[in-house]
């Protein structure tokens, strides 16, 4: 098994930070390499570290980039890749290298990122569009091999030393079974990242849900039966209600929401998560709508007047809200005790501009077909 390497730069200067604020992320340069040192990397950007008017394909120098932005920050990530992968990667960078003048710095394309709609232009990228293209060209992916909730009760995980007791370091996971842990702000929290991994399904190819019954799992068993946690009722509403085919989608004027980090800085989210879908096989779409506001409601206008996407909807179509929530962030399901669940409601006949109300801190799947 071999290795490439993908490490992002939060890049200072002006020019940088037009972008950071229109992407609204902190690192906005992306950097590939074909060793953890990054002796050998490659990517679009600045030719000159310290001119950022000159833009294009090259080889990068870290040390260079080191003297020029000595505080900017950088995160490595390494990928696995097969022997065969990694050859035909270093093989096409170098090949590019070669023929560096001929490709340019897409700047014509920078709208189309900050509007999250896909562009091409012959021999132009951006760093991270043309690393995407290079990892699809060679079929790496990225896998999750396990994802869960965004926390679970799981004490001394990283503290066990030799003559700790069960009663010590297992007994207390128990309270994993506790089913008033499983909150609305799971079921959030899991619709978020299931539209983040809608979104990028071209470069995810596998996403693995555990575990599915017991512990952390949707589906909660005892002897009289079974408890279906909030977290269920989020799969349910994608799998039964979401389309196979995931469609371009962009969002303006959204609402932002204050929050604070794991490190206790205030940042800001936007307050709206939103996946549009259609169907392979029939007419229609649906769109997957999270407001991850715990307090105010927010109104989401559907707008499709981009010709791909409007053929999609047949005439004289209907919309339906199916909505989960409860009535705090802290709701949750038991064993006789049922907040959370999934509510339709029909919308009325579909008109292009028409307003959909998001109850504060929901999951919403709307249908128009």
């Amino acid at each position: 098994m071999e290795h490439i390497y993908i490490a992002m730069v939060d890049t200072p200067g002006v020019f940088a930070a037009v972008i950071r604020r229109f992407l609204r992320q902190k690192y906005i340069h992306v950097v590939l390499g074909m060793d953890a040192g990054l002796e050998e990397a490659y990517s679009f950007g600045r030719r000159n570290p310290r001119v950022p008017w000159f833009a294009g394909f090259e080889r990068e120098d870290k040390r260079k980039i080191l003297r020029a932005f000595p505080t900017a920050a950088y995160q490595v990530c390494e990928l696995e890749c097969s022997e065969e992968q990694k050859a035909g990667i270093r093989e096409r960078l170098r090949q590019d290298y070669r023929r560096r003048y001929h490709y340019h710095y897409a700047v014509p394309g920078l709208p189309f990122i900050a509007l999250g709609r896909p562009f091409y232009l012959k021999n132009q990228y951006t760093c991270s569009s043309y690393i995407a293209r290079l990892l699809e060209e060679h079929k790496i992916r990225i896998a999750f091999d396990e994802w869960n909730l965004r926390g679970w009760y799981h004490p001394n995980v990283h503290t066990v030393k030799q003559g700790r007791t069960k009663e010590d370091y297992l007994y207390p996971r128990d309270l994993n079974d506790d089913n008033t842990r499983y909150t609305m702000a799971d079921a959030v929290f899991t619709a978020c990242f299931l539209n983040e991994l809608n979104r990028n399904c071209d470069i995810v190819g596998m996403a693995n849900f555990a575990p599915v019954v017991n512990t952390r799992g949707c589906i909660y068993t005892w002897k009289g039966g079974i408890v279906l946690r909030s977290t269920y009722h989020v799969f349910d509403l994608y799998v039964n209600y979401m389309g196979d085919v995931v469609l371009d989608v962009w969002a303006e004027e959204t609402p932002r929401l204050p929050v604070r980090s794991k490190k206790g800085e205030e940042l800001e989210v936007d307050a709206l998560d939103v996946m549009a879908t259609g169907w392979s096989d029939r007419e229609g779409i649906a769109i997957a709508a999270v407001n991850k506001d715990p307090e105010n409601g927010q109104r989401l206008v559907l707008d499709f007047s981009d010709p791909e996407n409007a053929q999609r909807i047949p005439q004289k179509a209907q919309v339906t809200l199916y909505t989960v929530s409860g009535d705090t962030t802290e709701s949750y399901n038991d064993v006789d005790h049922e907040e959370v669940k999934i509510v339709g409601r029909q919308m009325g006949a579909f008109e292009n501009g028409m307003e959909i109300f998001l109850l504060p801190h929901s999951v919403n799947g709307i249908v128009i077909g």
